[in-house]
Order: structure tokens, then sequence, then C-alpha cells
């Protein structure tokens, strides 16, 4: 329509041919008709941005033209993909009214904290509510801030979809129209189509729920960075309530890694435009954590507020995880995923794929592209292998914990990171020995891709023989055993083809810190002292005393992104009788700081260290051959 008004405008009108004129308004016409019908067949939702009320926002539907019968229901998500966590969403809702087209208001019932019976429901023309956010939130179950909701009024308002908009029960292919009023100077970063903008207003539009909520929205004073990464353009949106950090900042940071994840899934990526938002906390979060959850589009990411060089990892880390995510769920999904039951939720037997897989290629496409080392790998790999066998059970059927994790294996969830990561690894090596270095799962997940797509979803039963049939037969046994089996990962096996040794355990001997138990105080960034129970004989020499808050170890800076870093350095150069110095601050009784020096002279102790890796000394030709084919070294 924008078009045509616009033509229209710049024509003289009465100098026209008759039958262009009638062409031309004939045309309009049908365009506005055209779009009112599309229109009344779309949710119309209204959002004030501008008029919040004790913080929170007023939320107004016209339902789309349906036949509704006696009674339809309302319903918010009890949960929703890639969190894994029942969070009832619709708890956030309040003075929730029904009306119809004369604006009287009909019976409604509140059946549970996600649902709402309308009765009448032939006569149902329009919703209202209140919604409030869980940023701040005093209600039960504290909603993990990638996944929940912000109204800062005139600062930031995050706006994860799930959160903000509903649905009517058998509904939710319909179209979503969008209109978003908002305070002057605002700008919204978001992947949802826009059909409109103004200093006042955005429309949006959404072909479908499932795409609505794909699609979290940010709106804040704009500070915005983006690239290309082939015709992909990837958009960087920073809330920094400070402005210590900027996303030109965090561009400059990221954007190699989105180069080498670009590469590594061979240039063409399944989207036109990537968002990352990122809300940056100037205060511990309610959930007291950090971290992203994915969209097949974007990713929300939040953490604490810090300067470039503290944040830089943490944002790759989690960018180079989140990312991957365009391929799976986006083009390679179950029909859990893809039918998602947001009520009643079916949870697939395949994390192992959309966690597992991603989360190694975030670390494999680094040292696959230079980014990191060989060493800084098996280090990676090494911490996984740890905790995975450290925390979780290492017996139960990666499946079967898959369709559980909601409830039975809710515990074992986070495995996915560590086990899920060890699963992709070995798969990889296993097809670049089938197929003498040419394939491995990066193939795979595009042949994957080929196979099924956005549209597409596969059966989970069916998902292991589809693999077979587009990799090697011989991969039966490896699914069998040990994701959908109980027995453990083949971890020295699958080591031993890249030349690297796999320990259970090993003896060695290190300079010690005086084995206490660390912690972290967030708000002033610091390492701290939290237990002296199994202090050794260093430890009591150096006079370490619970709530210490180490500041620097031999005049070096300590905070909590370099610690690992210093310590690993320090352990590698020191000698036994070295003079190691730890400056720590402690408080006293009226809360005031005072620095102490703790000094000793450096200690060397035995120790046995798990699940090893050592690169072999002189490993064979295929070893190093394949490692090459594998890791690109």
């Amino acid at each position: 329509m924008g078009q045509i008004c616009l033509f229209l405008k710049f024509i003289n009108l009465n100098s026209m041919p008759k039958y262009i004129y009638a062409f031309l308004l004939t045309a309009l016409s049908f365009h506005l008709t055209s779009h009112a019908d599309n229109k009344n067949k779309a949710y119309q939702y209204k959002v004030d941005l501008v008029n919040v009320k004790n913080d929170m926002l007023k939320v107004e539907l016209i339902v789309p033209i349906h036949n509704y019968g006696d009674s339809i229901e309302f319903q918010f998500p009890k949960i929703v993909p890639g969190t894994y966590s029942i969070y009832d969403f619709g708890r956030f809702v309040n003075d929730f009214a029904a009306f119809d087209e004369k604006g009287m208001a009909m019976p409604i019932r509140r059946l549970s904290p996600n649902r709402w019976q309308i009765n009448d429901a032939q006569r149902l023309h329009s919703i209202n509510y209140w919604v409030e956010d869980s940023y701040d939130t005093e209600k039960d179950t504290v909603i993990f801030e990638p996944a929940g909701t912000n109204i800062e009024e005139g600062e930031n308002y995050l706006l994860n979809t799930f959160g903000i908009f509903g649905y009517l029960e058998g509904l939710k292919r319909r179209a979503f129209d969008l209109e978003i009023v908002k305070p002057e100077g605002f700008y919204g970063a978001t992947p949802l189509q826009q059909l409109m903008t103004s200093a006042k207003s955005d429309r949006f539009l959404s072909v479908d729920y499932y795409e609505l909520i794909d699609s979290p929205i940010m709106y804040t004073i704009p500070d915005t960075a983006s690239i290309y990464l082939g015709k992909t353009e990837v958009v960087v949106s920073v809330y920094s309530p400070n402005k210590i950090i900027s996303a030109e900042e965090v561009m400059q940071q990221i954007s190699q890694i989105l180069n080498a994840q670009a590469q590594y899934l061979g240039g063409d990526l399944p989207v036109d435009k990537y968002v990352i938002l990122i809300y940056l906390f100037d205060k511990i979060p309610l959930s007291k954590g950090s971290g992203a959850l994915e969209h097949s589009y974007s990713t929300v990411l939040s953490m604490r507020e810090q300067s470039a060089d503290k944040i830089a990892q943490g944002i790759i880390d989690v960018t180079a995880h989140e990312f991957f995510h365009v391929i799976t769920p986006l083009t390679i999904h179950s029909e859990e995923i893809h039918n998602f039951d947001f009520q009643n939720p079916q949870m697939s037997e395949h994390l192992w794929l959309y966690e597992g897989l991603t989360e190694y290629a975030a670390g494999h496409v680094q040292l696959k592209e230079g980014l990191i080392s060989f060493e800084d790998y098996l280090r990676l790999i090494r911490s996984k292998i740890r905790v995975s066998k450290r925390s979780f059970n290492d017996t139960l059927a990666f499946t079967r914990m898959s369709e559980g994790c909601l409830d039975e294996y809710k515990k074992e969830y986070p495995n996915v990171y560590f086990k899920g990561a060890l699963i992709g690894l070995c798969l990889d090596l296993k097809l670049r020995v089938y197929s003498e270095g040419e394939y491995g799962t990066q193939n795979m997940m595009k042949d994957l891709s080929n196979i099924y797509g956005k549209d597409e979803a596969f059966k989970d039963e069916e998902l292991f023989d589809r693999i077979e049939m587009v990799t090697y037969p011989q991969i039966e046994d490896f699914f069998q055993n040990h994701v959908d089996g109980n027995e453990p990962l083949p971890l020295k096996e699958i080591l031993e083809m890249i030349g690297v040794n796999y320990y259970d355990s090993l003896q060695s001997t290190e300079i010690t810190f005086g084995d206490v138990g660390l912690g972290y105080n967030a708000e002033k960034d610091r390492i701290l002292v939290r237990s002296t129970d199994k202090l050794n004989d260093f430890g009591k020499e150096i006079g370490f005393e619970e709530g210490d808050e180490i500041i620097r170890i031999n005049g070096i800076l300590i905070n909590g992104s370099n610690f690992n870093k210093v310590i690993t350095q320090l352990k590698s150069g020191l000698k036994a009788g070295d003079e190691l110095k730890f400056t720590v601050v402690r408080y006293n009784k009226k809360g005031k700081e005072k620095e102490y020096d703790l000094i000793g002279s450096a200690v060397e102790i035995k120790k046995i260290n798990y699940h090893v890796l050592e690169p072999m000394k002189d490993p064979s030709p295929a070893q190093l051959e394949l490692r090459k084919a594998w890791g690109g070294i």
C-alpha cells in the first residue's frame, strides 16, 4: 500500500488518462481489500511501552475471525523450546478480560496459570490484559534471564515474545500482526519482519505463533553494529546500563568467530538476518547466572556488565554455541519440536543432536579455523570429560535422559553440554575414519539439512537410520551402544585415532596453592577463599582464612576472567622453594577492607590427576593424517 500511495502522491491525477486512473484506483482498492482480509484473519496485537503501570505493560488483542463456538481457550506457554524447564509464563498475566464487538465484557474462567476459558465465544472480538516482567519479580520459580522479560520504563524493554503474547487454542498457525507503541528515540532490534516504523510505533509481522515465540525483541536507545557473512546480515544490539561496553566493541570481539563459523558451515547460511540481543546486568540477576537462549534467527544473551577485555571470552564462547543453532533446530528438528505442545510438551530423544553436537561444533570450529591451539582444545575436552564423569550418570542412555529431561532426569540435563559434546567428538572422528578423512559431522549436518529443512521434521525413531543412510552403516553400533545404549563413550579408543593418550588417572608432581575451596565475589569480581576444611600444610603455613579475597598472586592482578590462566602459568614456571605471595583483602567488623600479604615458599606435592589427555610423543603418520583432516592441524 505504501508504494501505491507514494506513486499517487507524486503524479497529477487531473492530467492522467482516465483508463490509467481507473486502473490505479482498482489496484489500490484491491490492495486495501486484500490487506484488510489478511489482517482480519490474523491476531492484531498492540503493546504500549510508553504508558507503563507498576512495571506492567498493557496488551490489547483483536482476535482473528473464526467460528469459535460455545467456548475457546486462550493460552500462554507452560514451556518453550530451548528452555527445558517448566516456567508457566501465564503467571505474569494480570487483569485478563475478553470483550465482544460492542465492548461488553464476556464470561471467563481461569483454568490454570496459563489457560483462560472464554464462554459464549462466538461473540469474541478482543482480549486485554496486563503483563509484568520476570527480571525483578517476587514470584516463585525464577526464570533464567535469557528466557525472561524486562520492563524498565524509559530504559529497556526486553520482550521474549512468549512472555508477552498468548494464542487461542487450535489457532497457533494464524499470522500475528504486532503494533508496538514505543518511546521516541527507541529502536526495537528483532529478527521479525518489520511492516512499518515511525518515531512513535513499529509494526511487525509473524507468519504464525511458532515464528513469533522464536523472535525476541529488545527496545532501547539504539546501540547496534552489524556485519555481513556472505549474504547473511548479523546484527548486535547491546544494552549496557552504565555504557561500559558498546555494540561496536562486542562486534570487534565476535566477528572473528562469526566469520569462522560461516566458513565452517560452508559459507552459505540458511538465514538472511541473524540478531544477537545482549542485556548486561549492573547487579546480580535473580537467577545468579549468565548465558543465552537460542532461537532460529537470533539469540538473547545476558551477563554481568564488565569491560570488553573481561567479558570478551564469555561472549565468544556463548556466541560460538548459539550461532550454530541456525542449523539445528532451524533446518534439522524432530516432530516434537516442529509441532511443539506448549501445554503438555513431549521431549525429543535427540538432545545429543540439538545441544550436544552444537556444543561440540562451537569448540571444534575454533580449533579447525585456527582460533585456539590443539593444547587449548584438549584442555576444553578434558574439562568436559571431568565434569561429565564426576557430576552425571555415565551409564544412563542419552536418548532416555533426553526424553525425561523435564522430570525424571531433570538433574541430568546439563550433561548435554558435556557428554553431549563428547558424543559429537566421537561421532565426528568415527565418520572421519570410515571415510579416510573426507567426511565428518559437518558434512552429515549439511546432508541432513538437505533432506529435511525448516518445514519438514524427522521422526525421533527414524533419525539414527537416516544418519546411517547418509553416512556409513558401521555407525549403527556407536549409536546403539553409546547413545541409545548405556555403555560409556569409547574415549580412549577415539582419542588414540588422532594421537592422544587418555588416562583415567595419572600421578604427577605440581606446585600446591594450599588446596583451598574457592568461590567468587561477583560484586567485586574477586576470587575468594570459600572453605579451608581441606587446607594442606602449605595452605596452613600461608595462613589462608575463610572469606579472604585474592586480589594478586606474585604481583599479578587477579579477577574472575584471568584466574585460571594465571594459575596455569604460575604452576608451569615456579619451582620448589620459589617465593609465592598472595595478596588478599579481609574485612573488619565494620566492613572495611584491609590488604594482607601471605608469603611462603612454593612446595611441590604428589597429585593424582583424573581424565588426563596427552598428545603422543611419536604419533604415527596415519594418526597425524587423521588429525589434520579432522582438525586442520
